[in-house]
């Protein structure tokens, strides 16, 4: 149990890499896969508890945070923001975030992945929100009840009478769309920083070729920076090295193809998963979850492995 708003971003990395409460949580490194995997919009309007947070993450989709009534806070890139009733947060795709809530505040969050942002995602390419925050003079906000609405099949796009599949799911694009591009409008675009860029391509190029081989010194090539440059902005932003968040992405492809393929022997396990053999499996496994593989893929579903021990990465 910790107070947020006593601690800066780097305390609180320490303090969740220190509790069991904020090491499970943290298990993904803060990069939520299931939003890339599912590669679909995400639309939620809900009134936050007093106290209620999340935990610093990040994804490769674009969030809006909107506050429709009351205050809450939000961290972006390291940055703290309040968010007061008709302001709202804009942030870009591989930005670490957190939003924290000292008292009931009804927020709207948006999460658009680039699939769907058609032409929209080329005017985004190398690009990020000038202003993250800004205040709306209720055209997002009209956006983004009416994305909901057809996101969830609400009112008049209830049932198939109303659009079938296909058409419904154009409507979404081109909402999405406007969406993003109104806040970009009020936020104003600027150029990635160079760190930023590196990471990003990083990142993706690690969750692509993770199966695979990995040497950081062709990373390095291929980002066109020195390897000390990478292993020094990598580690500064995720506190471990690019190694670590390898096998943890090894360590979760282990137990998703386990739980699916629950008679495939360890060896073969490891093989798929670019481990190589089965003691460096075993090793990353126990690092990352605390307990053997075995044990972890019959734990239930990933967001729920309560039956493995917690560990410190």
């Amino acid at each position: 149990e910790f107070d947020e708003r006593s601690v800066n971003m780097e305390e609180r990395y320490v303090i969740l890499y220190n509790n069991e409460e904020g090491i499970a949580h943290a298990r993904k490194f803060h990069y939520e896969l299931f939003r890339d995997e599912e590669a679909v919009l995400f639309t939620e309007c809900y009134d936050i508890p007093t106290g209620g947070h999340n935990v610093l993450h990040f994804h490769n989709c674009i969030e809006i945070l909107y506050a429709e009534t009351d205050t809450f806070r939000v961290i972006i890139g390291g940055e703290e923001y309040a968010l007061h009733a008709g302001d709202f947060a804009a942030v870009s795709s591989f930005t670490i975030h957190d939003c924290i809530s000292d008292m009931p505040a009804r927020r709207w969050v948006i999460l658009i992945p680039p699939s769907l942002l058609g032409g929209a995602a080329k005017q985004l390419e190398g690009k990020t929100f000038r202003n993250c925050v800004a205040h709306d003079d209720g055209t997002l906000l009209a956006l983004l009840k009416l994305l909901y609405s057809v996101h969830k099949r609400q009112g008049i796009y209830t049932g198939s009478a109303a659009a079938d599949t296909a058409e419904l799911a154009q409507i979404e694009r081109s909402l999405s769309a406007a969406v993003v591009m109104t806040a970009a409008a009020v936020c104003g675009l600027c150029e990635q920083g160079e760190s930023s860029v590196i990471l990003i391509e990083l990142l993706k190029y690690l969750h692509l070729h993770f199966r695979e081989p990995i040497h950081i010194p062709e990373l390095a090539r291929i980002l066109l920076c020195s390897q000390k440059t990478l292993s020094d902005r990598f580690h500064r932003v995720f506190h471990m090295t690019i190694n670590a968040y390898i096998n943890h992405l090894r360590a979760l492809d282990v137990m998703t193809v386990l739980k699916e393929n629950p008679t495939m022997r360890l060896a073969e396990a490891a093989e798929l998963c670019g481990f190589g053999s089965v003691r460096n499996l075993l090793r990353a496994y126990k690092k990352e979850f605390g307990c053997t593989p075995r044990q972890g893929s019959a734990a239930g579903p990933l967001s729920e492995n309560r039956h493995c021990q917690t560990a410190h990465p």
